[in-house]
């Protein structure tokens, strides 16, 4: 017994010292593991404002928390018009490998949601931060002519703001699809007209404009701007005009070769040398008289006009100019209308041809006599 205890103390001693330093060892291990992880993992990334938010840009700032244990090969944020973004969507790249980053968006549309999320990609993948929604500016106009911005703010409360600035890209602009009419104002300047693209007719008639631009105003269908001061007039963008009055202007040209669907046109009281309506014949009524015409073919239209002054003023029932007509082409329908034989009689200079689909049929016809000699 004496002799086994050493060696049995030892063994125990042993044993111990063992098991100690095994347990020593797994917790060491277990420890190390929690602490240092180098474990490759997504990244974290959020962001953290929008500011400089403007008709058609915004500034986004993003910060990545955490690069997952893997170098940042792209990050930045993504956006749409629709939830949840990614990177298929539009994006703008702003690769940093840790902490805050700005990128800026630019080519928005003015007043729509837009959504953002910051991204960041690393070897493990694609990790996306919170969502965020902005609203875009809307572009704002300052109408020059107090009268027309009065008249429109009453018209449409909705298209101003509260400075009275006119909001140009609302849906109370843009959708606009009614009638404005700002007749009779003393209005001298009508810009501001050309952001409601949608407006079906204009009535801008007894003003003191000397210009008109309704380029942007394509739906238009009626126009009324007679009675101004107008030295031109361009309606070629305006190809579903069906009504155009501009009479009582100071128009030298009018070009309505485009107006294909004009039934109304009435341009009397101006300073038109030359009138081509050889594409308009839908015309139903015609008024074209005190001009300086030398020559006008109506031979194209499809049915014989409810009115048709050339030389017979509306108003007074007078001949009122065209006073050097010499060449008139007219279908065959229209031979014997009363303003027909009056420009015979009247303008006894004018050479009268009668056609009939494209054709001849007489070279110099006398409606008053109802010849062809």
């Amino acid at each position: 017994m004496v002799t086994k205890f050493p060696i049995i103390m030892q063994k125990y001693f042993a044993f111990t010292l063992l098991f100690a330093l095994s347990i020593y060892t797994m917790v060491s291990m277990v420890g190390c593991s929690k602490k240092g992880d180098t474990t490759p993992a997504l990244a974290t990334i959020n962001i953290n404002t929008i500011t400089k938010i403007s008709a058609t840009s915004a500034t986004v700032t993003g910060v990545i928390t955490s690069n997952g244990n893997s170098t940042i090969t792209e990050s930045g944020v993504c956006y749409a018009t629709t939830v949840s973004p990614d990177i298929t969507k539009s994006k703008v790249v702003k690769t940093v490998s840790g902490g805050t980053f700005t990128c800026l968006l630019t080519g928005l549309n003015p007043e729509t949601t837009y959504y953002v999320r910051a991204y960041a990609t690393n070897t493990t993948g694609t990790a996306y931060g919170n969502e965020l929604p902005f609203l875009t500016a809307s572009v704002k106009f300052w109408i020059p002519d107090a009268i027309f911005r009065s008249t429109l703010k009453l018209l449409i409360p909705a298209a101003f703001d509260s400075k009275d600035s006119l909001k140009t890209t609302s849906s109370s602009v843009k959708g606009f699809n009614g009638t404005i009419d700002v007749t009779s104002k003393g209005i001298v300047n009508l810009s501001g007209i050309e952001f409601f693209t949608s407006i079906k007719q204009l009535s801008c008639s007894y003003n003191s404009l000397t210009t008109l631009d309704v380029s942007k105003n394509t739906a238009l269908t009626s126009l009324l701007c007679s009675n101004n001061l107008l030295t031109g007039l361009d309606v070629t963008k305006n190809t579903a005009l069906s009504l155009l009055a501009c009479y009582s202007n100071q128009l030298t040209t009018l070009d309505v070769s485009k107006n294909t669907a004009l039934t109304f046109l009435d341009c009397d009281n101006n300073s038109l040398a030359t009138l081509d309506l050889s594409k308009n014949n839908l015309l139903s009524s015609l008024f074209c008289y005190a001009n300086l015409l030398t020559n006008l073919d109506i031979s194209t239209l499809n049915t014989v006009p409810d009115n048709l002054y050339i030389i017979t003023d509306y108003v007074s029932l007078a001949n009122n100019g065209n006073t050097n007509l010499t060449t008139l082409k007219v279908n065959t329908a229209l031979q014997q209308l009363s303003e027909i034989k009056n420009i015979k009689s009247t303008r006894t200079g004018c050479t009268i041809s009668t056609w009939s689909n494209g054709v001849q049929v007489c070279g110099n016809y006398n409606p008053v006599t109802n010849t062809c000699p």
